[in-house]
């Protein structure tokens, strides 16, 4: 048909009845020429795929002595900090693995010359310092030559860092005495996602009795609206709210110190992340403080109180004293208030009483003493007057309490 094929032929010269002859062997090599320029072809593309890939590519001999470097592609060289020519030949552990990490490698050489192939997460010096790379390797065997090892290099840095914060994040999230929660925002509702174990010791909730709830669904219709109003203006807000809050936790009335912030996953708004103190003890204290100072306040009896630094002249000073001090005294409070009760001593008052309790206030004890006192006015009159001290957390003395009766 007139069409040209490839042959491959072999000629041997014959000498048949005294003459010189030739023989001829053909066939055809069409398949074997398109085989080996498909090779070519795809060879070309390995090389054009080896020089332009963005992550760094090296081959290398492997001998008894070294991982000697026989090619790397030009992100290698980026990356690396070091040409072609610079490590064309020189061994790839000592240039890239950090000292206290060549065993290790080592170690990895071995595994893909044995098993063919290696993927680790390993540290190497890179031209801007020490980075983390997913390494990927592997081994052949070619006929006739050393050894050949191929790695890929994967810059996981970036990846890594995140994961460590995530990793101290998650330590402090389990292991912080706060109370710590994790709200995600849906565009209808706030659905719990966790708390920690302080919050769940701090409520007596635990995670599975909470995860995957509304406010409403923990707390109430009333308490879970006025919790997801809160969440509400701190997503609105976008920046971080604090307030107290009253809740029913466990069958009863509870009050909460509680803060929250959002979280921003590109550049949205997805979760509140809070934390919240059991505060319902100190309300309690507040509570009980506001009726002691409104009996305080409304008694019929003087009460002062007292500085116990020194009994010393010119005595203990005055921080606190009752309306009542007016009518017995005849002195306003702010006359009282910064001065020493010893202002209400006067000629006729006991010495013998002064004292005694002297002695008792020195040895920490309460006492109680009538005493002859005098009026602003300078009219006498007798005081019937307890004393006791006042202790702070360490049980050391700082102020001294009295109340006082005109008898």
């Amino acid at each position: 048909d007139g069409s040209t094929f490839p042959v491959e032929a072999h000629v041997r010269r014959l000498r048949l009845d005294g003459e010189d002859r030739f023989m001829v062997i053909s066939w055809d090599v069409t398949e074997q020429k398109q085989a080996e320029r498909e090779l070519r072809e795809e060879r070309d593309r390995l090389q054009t795929l080896f020089e332009n890939l963005p992550t760094p590519v090296v081959r290398c001999h492997v001998n008894e002595e070294a991982v000697a470097i026989t090619d790397a592609n030009p992100a290698f060289e980026e990356t690396f900090g070091l040409t072609e020519s610079e490590v064309e030949g020189r061994d790839l552990n000592a240039l890239l693995v950090p000292d206290d990490r060549q065993e290790e490698a080592a170690e990895i050489d071995q595994r893909v010359l044995e098993d063919g192939l290696e993927v680790q997460e390993v540290r190497r010096i890179a031209a801007d310092g020490l980075r983390d790379f997913q390494l990927q390797a592997a081994g052949r065997h070619p006929t006739g030559g050393p050894p050949e090892v191929y790695t890929i290099y994967t810059d996981i840095t970036e990846r890594k860092k995140r994961e460590r914060r995530l990793q101290q994040a998650e330590t402090f999230f389990q292991n912080a005495q706060d109370a710590l929660f994790l709200f995600d925002v849906g565009s209808d509702a706030f659905t719990l996602q966790r708390v920690n174990p302080a919050y769940e010791s701090e409520t007596g909730l635990s995670s599975e009795e909470l995860c995957g709830k509304t406010p409403q669904d923990i707390f109430g219709e009333r308490a879970g609206k006025e919790v997801e109003k809160r969440y509400r203006t701190c997503v609105s807000q976008s920046e971080p709210i604090e307030y107290e809050e009253k809740l029913p936790v466990g069958g009863k009335t509870t009050y909460w110190k509680t803060r929250i912030a959002p979280v921003r996953v590109d550049g949205e708004i997805q979760q509140i992340v809070g934390t919240t103190r059991d505060i319902t003890e100190r309300k309690e204290r507040e509570k009980q403080l506001r009726m002691l100072g409104t009996a305080v306040e409304q008694s019929p009896a003087t009460i002062l109180i007292t500085e116990a630094e020194s009994l010393d002249e010119p005595g203990p000073r005055v921080v606190y004293a009752n309306p009542a001090v007016e009518t017995m005294t005849g002195y306003q409070k702010e006359e009282i208030v910064g001065q020493s009760p010893r202002m209400l001593q006067g000629p006729d008052t006991d010495r013998a009483t002064l004292d005694r309790i002297r002695t008792a206030l020195e040895n920490e004890e309460p006492v109680r003493q009538v005493l002859r006192n005098y009026r602003k006015d300078g009219t006498p009159y007798w005081n019937d007057l307890f004393i006791a001290p006042v202790l702070d957390e360490a049980d050391k003395v700082t102020h001294l309490v009295s109340v006082q009766q005109d008898v």
